[in-house]
């Protein structure tokens, strides 16, 4: 792994995911305003029917989405930690050995 690479990719992922919260925020917003503007005539009425069926399915992964998006930078950085710990790990058990041995 190129841990100089993807530790401040995996960092940058984590922040991504909380200014995606940040804009989805303005987003759901703008979208309740728009929503409201629909209307109550007939074709409204037969957008709405046809809107509202995936609306709250899309709503709930878009809310969704911010957060996952932060939770794996944090797991892409917890896991340059394991591999690094790893690699010390090893090197330092092969050192003992070696030391060992001689």
């Amino acid at each position: 792994m190129w841990t100089d690479v993807v530790e401040p990719l995996a960092h940058r992922l984590a922040v991504a995911g909380d200014d995606l919260g940040t804009g989805w925020q303005t987003g759901r917003a703008a979208v309740g305003t728009a929503e409201r503007a629909i209307g109550n005539d007939v074709l409204a009425d037969a957008f709405k029917a046809i809107y509202e069926t995936d609306r709250d399915l899309i709503r709930s992964i878009a809310d969704q989405t911010p957060g996952e998006v932060r939770k794996d930078g944090e797991v892409g950085v917890e896991c340059v930690r394991m591999y690094t710990g790893a690699e010390d790990f090893a090197r330092d058990t092969l050192a003992r050995v070696i030391i060992d041995e001689a």
